[in-house]
């Protein structure tokens, strides 16, 4: 036996650390839904692209004015690098029955930004005919 584990100690240790880090996430979950709006924030409390990810993740979970919140500083900041960023933020914008005008604003640096998105387009389409863009 002392043979085999002075052999094998090495992927012995390695797959009990697999065992126990599969089993933790498995009963835990993976870390980006136990808090995706602090996780990364408290190690890049400055990050824009942070910001933006945690307000979009936010938004899919349902919890509008945290992510307006996050996705409001992002944008006002000027952050651009993702089109999840725009329409996450018009649907919390519209969710939370935010200005017409704030919701133009950002749906015309979303069609400046990305001039042949076809998700703006079908977005633009249902704002219409929700009247509440023009």
């Amino acid at each position: 036996m002392t043979r085999l584990w002075q052999d094998y100690k090495l992927p012995i240790v390695i797959a009990a650390f697999g065992v126990v880090a599969g089993v933790a996430e498995v009963a835990v979950g993976p870390i980006e839904r136990i808090a995706p709006d602090r996780v990364l924030e408290d190690v890049y409390p400055d990050s824009d692209r942070v910001r933006a990810t945690a307000g979009v993740a936010l938004a899919r979970e349902g919890r509008v004015d945290e992510a307006n919140e996050k996705l409001a500083a992002a944008f006002d900041r000027g952050y651009k690098e993702s089109e999840d960023l725009y329409a996450a933020y018009v649907d919390v914008l519209v969710r939370t029955q935010s200005s017409r005008a704030r919701i133009a604003e950002v749906v015309a640096r979303w069609r400046r930004d990305y001039p042949r998105s076809e998700r703006l387009a079908s977005m633009s389409e249902r704002l219409r005919r929700a009247s509440v863009l023009p």
